[in-house]
């Protein structure tokens, strides 16, 4: 039996996820997480920290040029505490916001002061509207 209107699965038009693991021995600052293509959706920010960082004034931030935490702030990425949180959807550029045009997503680390440890997983949901 034939169907009608098959629906065509491209793998650009499924659901995609970008991951960036970020160490206590890594340095300070933005490092690019994905870069999303035009036109796409982007769901949430996955944090998982699977172990605390311990340094006083440990931050991670997630966003864009110009607005490093316009998908998770340091408030809820919560990277002295051990935990999964997420999706985060905080921030002004979360939850199923579209962007214009190519855009790279950035994680902006600190690990504070006086640490040892800490190891964070980030997860990007996005899916690229391409047709």
């Amino acid at each position: 039996m034939a169907l009608e209107n098959k629906a065509r699965v491209y793998p650009q038009n499924c659901w995609h996820g970008a991951k960036h693991v970020i160490l206590f021995g890594n340095a300070a600052g933005s490092r690019e997480i994905v870069c999303v293509p035009r036109g796409a959706f982007v769901k949430a920010a996955i944090v998982d920290v699977t172990e605390a960082f311990n340094g006083t004034g440990a931050t991670l931030d997630i966003g864009i040029a110009g607005n490093t935490s316009g998908l998770a702030a340091a408030a809820n990425t919560a990277i002295g505490t051990a935990g999964y949180k997420g999706p985060v959807t905080s921030g002004a550029l979360a939850g199923d916001k579209y962007f214009a045009g190519d855009t790279v997503l950035l994680a902006t680390f600190n690990p504070g002061t006086g640490g040892t440890t800490g190891r964070v997983a980030i997860c990007i949901e996005f899916y690229p509207q391409q047709d």
